[in-house]
Order: C-alpha cells, then sequence, then structure tokens
C-alpha cells in the first residue's frame, strides 16, 4: 500500500512538472512573434519546414530589415526562384531585386543541422546579427541550437510564423 501511495504521489508530482512546462512553453513561443525593431540586423534567415516561413522572411527583406537573407535546410536543387514561385504568383522588379539578396543553403536535415548551416554561413560572411525566421514552436529548439553554434557576440532576434 506505501508502494501504491508513493507512486501516485510521483505520477502527481511528474503531472504537475509536465503542465508547468507546457505552459512555460506555450508562453515563449507566444513571445517571439512580436515585429522586430526595423534595420536591426545583418542578415535575416529563414529556417524551412513550414507554412509561411518563407513569405515572412521575404516580405522582412523586401522592408528593409536586412541586407541578405540565409534560407537554411532546403531540399537538394531548389532555387530562389522555386521558392518563390511556390509562395508567390506574381514576380514584380523589385522582387527581382530582392530574389538576388537571397541565397539557399541544402545541407540541413534537421533544426541541429540548420544551426551548423547557419553558423558556417554567417562565417563565410562575417555576419554578426540575425533574425531567425521560423515558426513559434520550432523557435525555442532553434534558438537552443543556433547559439551552441554561432559565437557568443552574434545576436539573434527571433521572429515566429
Amino acid at each position: 500500500m506505501k508502494f501504491l501511495r508513493r507512486l501516485f504521489v510521483l505520477a502527481i508530482m511528474a503531472t504537475l512538472l509536465w503542465c508547468g512546462g507546457l505552459i512555460w512553453f506555450t508562453s515563449r513561443v507566444g513571445s517571439y512573434a512580436a515585429m522586430p525593431r526595423k534595420a536591426q540586423v545583418e542578415a535575416i534567415v529563414v529556417l524551412t519546414g513550414g507554412r509561411m516561413r518563407f513569405e515572412e522572411g521575404f516580405a522582412l527583406l523586401k522592408a528593409g530589415y536586412a541586407q541578405h537573407m540565409f534560407v537554411s535546410g532546403a531540399g537538394h536543387g531548389v532555387t530562389v526562384r522555386d521558392l518563390f514561385m511556390a509562395a508567390s504568383s506574381e514576380c514584380t522588379a523589385e522582387d527581382m531585386v530582392a530574389m538576388a539578396q537571397i541565397e539557399v543553403g541544402h545541407e540541413a536535415l534537421d533544426t541541429r543541422g540548420n544551426a551548423q548551416e547557419v553558423a558556417q554561413w554567417t562565417a563565410e560572411r562575417h555576419i554578426t546579427s540575425l533574425l531567425i525566421v521560423t515558426s513559434g514552436y520550432h523557435m525555442p529548439r532553434s534558438l537552443l541550437y543556433l547559439h551552441e553554434a554561432l559565437p557568443k557576440d552574434t545576436r539573434i532576434v527571433p521572429f515566429a510564423v
């Protein structure tokens, strides 16, 4: 009987801990959606894998939030034009100029791979500030891996889609 009582108490504690973690996670996810102040980063980084990520990153690039954009984790052979055409049916002259500022990475297969690919890309270009565009639920894990992979002085601004 004592064993069952301890097991019950442990189950209650585990459930409360899990609920607390869920509440913490959902409160963090909502905090990433605030629009960042304009022109505070050198590059926009879009982590592929979800709806509207490229579109939001492209809109931020066109709005002048950064001069460069990197799309991490695109499928092999996928080009900037492919990403744009999947997102929009119309291409203006302004869009063509903005597309020239975008590079696509094809090596990342998961979130850790995204971080490594972004770290390599930023190191090659001496970029020290990034606006990260990904889904809200994906942001905490992405930031964890990016903080591990990037130099400590790299400024990361999250923007959740």
